[in-house]
């Protein structure tokens, strides 16, 4: 199946607002055989950096034509956050290939 995933999606707060999200990347851990998305809501901390979210999902409903519901699952374990720190470190270690001198290679 080769589906294009949309990268933009909107989730709605604990509050009742909507709020528009970017998918960042998704991956399947056979570890846990679960399927993951990291995806922003593009406002940063306090020290400028990117609020970035992680969640399990159904990865039959995320990558189908279908417009059903997406789920997103908290993380449920310590174990399970060291393994999606370990991908997205490696994901992070990858030289982006631009001749940009002041690239930080985040893109």
């Amino acid at each position: 199946m080769d589906t294009e995933l949309d990268p933009f999606f909107t989730i709605t707060d604990i509050d009742g607002t909507e709020v528009e999200c970017e998918i960042l990347v998704t991956f399947a851990l056979e570890e846990t055989g679960k399927t993951y998305i990291i995806y922003t809501d593009n406002t940063e901390d306090e020290e400028g950096a990117l609020n970035i979210f992680a969640a399990s999902v159904d990865g039959d409903k995320l990558f189908s034509d279908s417009d059903e519901e997406i789920v997103l699952n908290e993380i449920e374990s310590d174990e399970e956050w060291e393994l999606i720190e370990e991908v997205l470190a490696d994901l992070e270690g990858e030289e982006c290939d631009c001749d940009d001198p002041e690239c930080d290679h985040n893109h």
